[in-house]
């Protein structure tokens, strides 16, 4: 009968009305997390370059303070050996000292 396809065809539009409703909200929640998922991106990707950046300025800090560790190194080795030779040099004086009290 006629009345039966109507409501026939009248629950299949509500069913349709409903699954098309669902995929919506399910498509603005899906956009909702991608937009999410953008932001976080956007953020992390800061955050490397920041990240980065800071690196960078730590080498360059660790490269400057290694060659002034070298200098200053060098200097040291210098200022050793400089009074190794002036220790020898006493030691010499204080022997021809104590051989000439004797």
């Amino acid at each position: 009968p006629p009345s039966q396809q109507a409501v026939h065809i009248a629950r299949q539009m509500e069913d349709s009305e409903l699954r098309t409703e669902g995929l919506r909200s399910r498509l603005a929640k899906s956009e909702k997390e991608r937009a999410a998922d953008e932001q976080e991106l956007k953020d992390r990707s800061h955050s490397v370059s920041e990240l980065r950046a800071e690196l960078h300025t730590v080498k360059s800090k660790l490269a400057i303070a290694e060659k002034r560790a070298e200098k200053d190194k060098a200097k040291l080795e210098k200022r050793c050996n400089s009074l190794e030779s002036s220790k020898k040099v006493l030691k010499d004086e204080l022997q021809r000292f104590k051989s000439q009290l004797e």
